[in-house]
């Protein structure tokens, strides 16, 4: 019988914060903002492991609470506002390595700022990963539109409105943005083929930075307008 494939979820969560303090462990709806994240992966049928990287013995102590894993803190010089994720990334699969002679397959990256997931996509995700593709991203379109763009002059904006400045193949396309909802890819093997997950939903859209993202996020759920187990 063939084994199944090691997929693990990470999740990254410093304790430092610009936009609001220790956003990734406030309450929300009762439950620390962290913890949403951790239980999408858990339902997930897929993911084998799921865990937490932090720096803050805190954000350690909460994750655990809820049934993720933390075996080691990682460094405080990778969790600065401008360390790199991907730098802490290899260092927790390296120490895993090391430490516990864990290697998995598939990597996948949530991170707790985007708390609505739903478990369809989220089984649908890991399956398209573990039908070989090599990574796969959660995008939002972005309209080639010129009444949304302005060009500054002097210090004022000016809309533009001529269709010159950008060919028909632009004019008539769409663009796309990375979101952070959902980012996973094979560590090995597998097709050099990326796949791009467009969002539609609003809800799922929201990352959660500053005060008013959490006001928001609390009345969606107060009025029970997000199905997590959908």
């Amino acid at each position: 019988m063939e084994e199944k494939p090691e997929i693990i979820a990470i999740i990254p969560a410093r304790g430092g914060s610009k936009g609001l303090y220790k956003k990734n462990i406030r309450l929300l709806n009762g439950k620390p903002l962290i913890a949403y994240t951790i239980a999408s992966a858990l339902k997930c049928k897929n993911i084998t492991k799921t865990l937490v990287s932090t720096e803050d013995n805190e954000i350690a102590e909460i994750s655990k609470a809820f049934n993720a894993e933390v075996p080691f803190l990682r460094p405080r010089e990778l969790a600065m506002d401008k360390s790199s994720i991907g730098l802490s990334m290899e260092y927790t699969l390296k120490r895993l390595e090391d430490e516990y002679s864990y290697v998995p397959d598939i990597l996948v990256e949530l991170y707790p700022t985007s708390p609505f997931r739903t478990a369809s996509m989220m089984n649908k995700l890991t399956n398209i990963l573990l039908d070989g593709v090599s990574s796969v991203k959660t995008v939002v379109s972005v309209p080639a539109d010129l009444q949304y763009y302005y060009q500054s002059n002097k210090n004022k904006l000016r809309r533009l409105k001529s269709t010159n400045c950008f060919p028909d193949e632009i004019m008539n396309s769409y663009f796309f943005r990375m979101i952070s909802l959902f980012y996973g890819r094979r560590l090995r093997g597998g097709k050099q083929v990326m796949h791009m997950e467009t969002i539609e939903n609003p809800i799922m859209k929201l990352d959660i930075d500053y005060l008013s993202d959490f006001e928001i996020a609390e009345k969606i759920i107060e009025d029970d307008l997000f199905n997590f187990d959908e």
